[in-house]
């Protein structure tokens, strides 16, 4: 039992794991430092079905998981059941630009896990809010306590007052295997209207050489995450546990990479050449599109 739980934990991240202009050409002024971004975690309770919640501009990614492919026809209805009930959610605060004054900043940047609860989508943790955490039977809310803590592994890596590049772990299908790798989520605010641009990337591959590409999400993303399930572990013939994996990153317009480009992704101490690239980046044509994945409600 304690083997199956702790297996079916892998889902629950990984089906991970704006603004106005002023109308003046005036450059704007930044008078003082400006704080950088931080990185929260959703208050229970918060709404994130509908979009951002109260206190945020922007719910920068929804992600729905779905049983999609692997060993599923020996899979229980309950551990499927656990298996796609929890979403990852991540928002944003930008401050917006003030005329002449201060550029627009990202503030923060939250993550969360989220449950369905009648007609509306809760973040949950264990501390509620009840009608969210009483919708759990007892193996849910196991998981519940195991991503939490793996959510809080995820990182605030590299930040700028307009900036942020957040790191968390994930379990995604690799050369036809479950591996946990890191995603990353860049998040860049244009400082004169507030703009929110996000690239997403997985770890590449062990054998696979440098990071080819990005992938830039579409605004406000709600997609549904396909999950592959394989049975790792067996008494005699019965299935007694399984691995959950996302099947792939989140969808977006791919952009390939440069050698400097694949080099300045993985300089995180070098937060300035990085963020430069990425909004390089951002004012390419895209060479191959493909529509975002829309999480069904």
């Amino acid at each position: 039992m304690v083997r199956h739980v702790v297996r079916i934990t892998g889902l629950a991240l990984g089906s991970l794991l704006i603004a106005c202009g002023s109308g003046d050409d005036t450059p704007l002024m930044q008078e003082e430092p400006q704080a950088l971004p931080r990185l929260v975690h959703l208050e229970p309770g918060a709404e994130v079905g509908q979009g951002a919640p109260e206190g945020w501009t922007s719910r920068v990614v929804r992600s729905v998981p779905r049983l999609v492919s692997g060993d599923l026809a020996s899979l229980p209805d309950s551990a499927g059941a656990t298996a796609t009930r929890f979403r990852t959610v991540i928002t944003a605060e930008v401050a917006p630009p003030e005329p002449r004054r201060r550029p627009a900043r990202l503030v923060r940047v939250g993550v969360g896990n989220a449950v369905p609860v009648g007609n509306r989508e809760l973040v949950v943790t264990r501390h509620g809010p009840p009608e969210a955490f009483d919708s759990l039977g007892v193996v849910d809310r196991v998981v519940l306590i195991a991503a939490e803590a793996k959510l809080h592994r995820g990182r605030l890596i590299a930040r700028s007052p307009t900036f942020a590049l957040f790191q968390t772990p994930t379990v995604l299908v690799v050369e036809g295997k479950h591996r946990e790798v890191n995603l990353h989520y860049a998040l860049i605010v244009e400082p004169t209207t507030g703009a929110l641009t996000t690239f997403c990337w997985p770890d590449p591959a062990s054998d696979s050489g440098p990071i080819d590409a990005v992938l830039r999400l579409a605004p406000e993303l709600s997609f549904d995450a396909g999950l592959d399930a394989r049975v790792t572990r067996r008494i005699g013939p019965a299935p007694v546990s399984w691995s959950f994996a996302m099947t792939s990153p989140p969808p977006g317009d791919r952009i390939p990479l440069g050698f400097g480009d694949a080099t300045a992704l993985t300089s995180h101490t070098d937060v300035d050449r990085l963020e430069r690239m990425l909004r390089s980046l951002a004012e390419q044509p895209v060479n191959t599109r493909r529509p975002p994945r829309r999480a069904k409600r």
